[in-house]
């Protein structure tokens, strides 16, 4: 079993971490269906790298997130599963990686 621990500055120097958090409220989703739901993120721009948790059971959907304009997370949900899934309202957690000044030359 592989242990790890908590490196909160171990990427620092490549990016600005922007934490953000909101509730958002997927409708029943059919199957083949997909869902979104913007999230206000400031200092967001496009061509950030997006990371993001639910805070319920996602159920086999697929998640997505990423930065759809500037201070605008675009969170989606895919309903792959042949059936009807209906995720109850959660807090979504995640953040937003903008590459630091300097990206390029590390």
């Amino acid at each position: 079993m592989a242990v790890g621990t908590k490196q909160a500055k171990q990427f620092q120097a490549l990016f600005d971490v922007i934490p953000f958090t909101a509730t958002v409220d997927m409708a029943s989703a059919a199957d083949a269906e997909t869902q979104a739901a913007n999230v206000t993120v400031g200092g967001a721009v496009l061509g950030d790298l997006v990371l993001v948790a639910f805070g319920v059971d996602v159920a086999d959907l697929t998640v997505d997130a990423q930065v759809t304009a500037a201070d605008v997370v675009t969170v989606t949900v895919n309903n792959n599963t042949g059936g009807i899934v209906d995720l109850a309202s959660t807090t979504v957690t995640g953040i937003v990686l903008s590459p630091a000044n300097g990206f390029a030359d590390a």
